[in-house]
């Protein structure tokens, strides 16, 4: 995927029978990393279940990340 900074992606699970739709921003690097990273705050049904039950070879529905609030640095303007 390639994305910007401050955008956020959405995610469809299935938990108990019932489909949940929630978005998640990303919280790894576009430049760096070569995944996509999510910060779960456990709060829900959903953070709940990601946090306690998701297994490895769960599926997970993702749509493309989206979303206006970018940032762009200048490298003219990096500081320590």
């Amino acid at each position: 995927y390639h994305y910007l900074p401050g955008q956020h992606i959405n995610l469809r699970i299935k938990i108990r029978g019932k489909v949940y739709d929630r978005t998640f921003s990303l919280s790894s690097s576009p430049v760096v990393d070569r995944f996509l990273r999510i910060t779960v705050k456990q709060n829900r049904v959903v953070t709940n279940h990601l946090r306690n039950a998701a297994q490895v070879g769960d599926e997970i529905q993702a749509l493309y990340p989206t979303g206006d609030f970018n940032v762009w640095l200048s490298p003219d303007q990096a500081r320590n």
